[in-house]
């Protein structure tokens, strides 16, 4: 069975500019210059974009399907039965529960139960008005998400398709990590699937991956999951990353967007389960096979065609980071690459990371200008001589910069249980933390804007080995409302806030102070000041006793 996957396509042309544009339009036609025909379109979610598009019209529904139909047809898919599609968290109202209920639903549902009551049910469900429009205008008033209870499956040829609603509870960034699905369906769902199909394989498609669930309920559905293996693959996109990795019996793949937007990458994947043959494609001023994702795949897919890709043959734990002539970050296809890379292969140890900083190569072309008239004898203006002992010292003071952040960098990619802790999981996030630690200056003016700021509290740690044998300080500023909503007042932080004692602190907030951290503990491992720097790739934040003092 071959398809194609796609998903979050938000499509809202009053706002898209001319790069969403050209994507979705160069999409078309890319599936047909490669000749790409497939059985069935699979497309997990995110059909508008609720920023902008709060109440639910039918000309906006009429375009969205107008261009799915676009896509089904370039890839030779002239029945709309073919197209599967589930419910993505811009695809519900918001504004029909309140956050407080929803906290509550949150709350009361049990994970060993999955189950929610009938009143908070149909509560839940009625939030989908735009996504069952959008089914009516593909499908007419009889489909398959019409009938179905919460979550749903359809038979086609030899494969099934299953569909979760995973977007139930998702209001907001802040609820990754909290959605509950109603794990009882899915179980009963595919306690069903196999009485009745046991011999086919079973494809799941969602919007969420179950990273995005409350712990109890992630190790429920991934149980759920295992224990029935006729799951082959696990599709779903949201974080607007291509990603994929083995999950006990089955392979999860998720999908970018289809919409232009930093620190997003616009993918989708071409895939055949008789061959094993999966290709995913990315847009970077045109539509390209995404060499990196594929040869993450072929991993899983021995099967996985060469065609395009770079045949390079292992991963190199390596990571380079371009640093504009301004000190930030440039987040480039190569850096994309590089963090994917590492994050789909595991996350090994030993990571190295390069700095390329463009103030470094300009200073140190431009001195070797200057130095080449001084060997041929040629003697240097005024100007020229401040010149060159002002571009010797930026090089001097860059490369200690740089060689600190380095360190800053590696200390946290190696730091796993932080990484958890604070949720950092994707690529995103793991480019977003990267980013913070090159830009952020402890020296400048963002730094003593934060500590003297009276919106922030500045909170001094201490970082002690459990052996007793190394001690370190370090300073972060956390905003004060945030520990106001804890419950703790600036009078009273004389606690102790070590392993779990983080577990009040908002996501952001650890991340905040992660950064802090490594960024100071970059510093004392470069110029040796630490005894705890000793054992730097042993460190992480939250293996130490951790504490305020």
């Amino acid at each position: 069975m071959r398809f194609i996957h796609i998903s979050d396509i938000h499509l809202y042309p009053p706002n898209e500019g001319r790069h969403s544009r050209l994507i979705r339009e160069q999409l078309i036609s890319y599936i047909r210059s490669k000749d790409y025909t497939a059985d069935e379109l699979l497309i997990t979610g995110d059909f508008r974009h609720a920023k902008y598009q709060k109440k639910v019209s039918q000309i906006e529904i009429n375009e969205v399907v107008a261009y799915v139909k676009a896509i089904a047809e370039a890839a030779g898919i002239t029945e709309v039965e073919h197209i599967h599609i589930v419910p993505g968290n811009h695809d519900l109202d918001r504004t029909i529960i309140d956050g407080r209920k929803l906290a509550w639903i949150r709350r009361k549902y049990d994970a060993a139960n999955g189950r929610f009551s009938k009143d908070e049910l149909t509560l839940l469900k009625s939030q989908f008005k735009y996504f069952n429009s959008v089914c009516n205008t593909l499908y007419g008033n009889n489909h398959y998400w019409k009938t179905r209870e919460l979550h749903t499956y359809r038979v086609l040829g030899d494969t099934v398709f299953l569909y979760l609603n995973t977007a139930l509870t998702h209001h907001g960034d802040k609820d990754r990590g909290r959605l509950v699905i109603g794990n009882d369906c899915l179980d009963r769902l595919l306690r069903e699937i196999a009485k009745k199909y046991p011999d086919k394989p079973i494809i799941v498609l969602a919007h969420h991956s179950p990273d995005c669930f409350e712990a109890h309920e992630k190790r429920a559905v991934e149980e759920i999951l295992q224990r029935n293996p006729q799951v082959i693959l696990y599709l779903c996109g949201d974080a607007h990353e291509a990603w994929n990795r083995r999950v006990n019996t089955h392979i999860e793949i998720m999908m970018g967007c289809l919409r232009q937007e930093r620190t997003v990458e616009e993918t989708f994947l071409y895939g055949d389960t008789d061959t094993n043959d999966y290709q995913v494609h990315h847009w970077v001023r045109e539509w390209e096979p995404y060499a990196a994702a594929d040869r993450r795949l072929r991993e899983y897919f021995p099967a996985v065609s060469d065609s395009g890709l770079d045949n390079q043959p292992s991963l190199q734990p390596s990571i380079t980071i371009p640093i504009e002539e301004e000190g930030h970050v440039f987040i480039d296809t190569r850096l994309n690459n590089d963090v994917l890379q590492w994050v789909a292969a595991g996350k090994p140890k030993e990571i190295t990371v390069t700095l390329e900083v463009e103030k470094i190569r300009k200073c140190s072309e431009r001195v070797a200008q200057l130095q080449a008239q001084i060997d041929k004898g040629v003697h240097l203006s005024k100007g020229e001589e401040n010149e060159y002992t002002f571009c010797r010292k930026e090089i001097d003071r860059l490369t200690e910069w740089a060689a600190y952040k380095k360190t800053a960098c590696e200390c946290f990619l190696n730091d796993g249980l932080t990484q958890l802790y604070c949720q950092i999981i994707h690529k995103a996030d793991f480019l977003d933390m990267l980013s913070r630690i090159i830009n952020y200056d402890p020296g400048g003016s963002e730094y003593h804007d934060r500590l003297n700021s009276p919106e922030y509290e500045t909170l001094d740690f201490t970082v002690t080995r459990d052996d007793g044998k190394g001690e370190y300080y370090f300073k972060a500023a956390v905003k004060k409302q945030m520990l106001w909503d804890m419950g703790l007042k600036p009078d009273t932080l004389m606690i102790d806030l070590f392993f779990m004692g983080f577990k009040n602190f908002t996501v952001e907030a650890r991340r905040d102070i992660a950064v802090y951290y490594y960024i100071d503990f970059g510093r004392e491992i470069f110029w040796g000041d630490s005894t705890i720097a000793t054992d730097k790739h042993a460190t992480n934040l939250y293996a130490y006793r951790v504490g305020l003092h």
